[in-house]
């Protein structure tokens, strides 16, 4: 984990490094998963697991492409 002090020195690059060996680490998870699984409930108000990844990621997308 990278402290606040440090990530306020991280260039644009390295931070983007980061969140892709971070989407990475996830789909190597939820490869794991069984069929079943993706329809359970997540922590998400109104969102199973299917749903849960798709909203981690649309931020930064919306973002890229501004």
């Amino acid at each position: 984990m990278v402290k606040r002090s440090q990530a306020m020195r991280l260039s644009p690059e390295q931070v983007w490094q980061m969140v892709r060996t971070e989407r990475l680490r996830l789909v190597e998870d939820l490869e794991e998963l069984e069929p079943q699984q993706w329809n359970t409930a997540s922590p998400c108000p109104g969102w199973d697991v299917r749903e849960t990844p798709s909203g981690a990621a649309y931020p930064p997308l919306k973002q890229a492409r501004r």
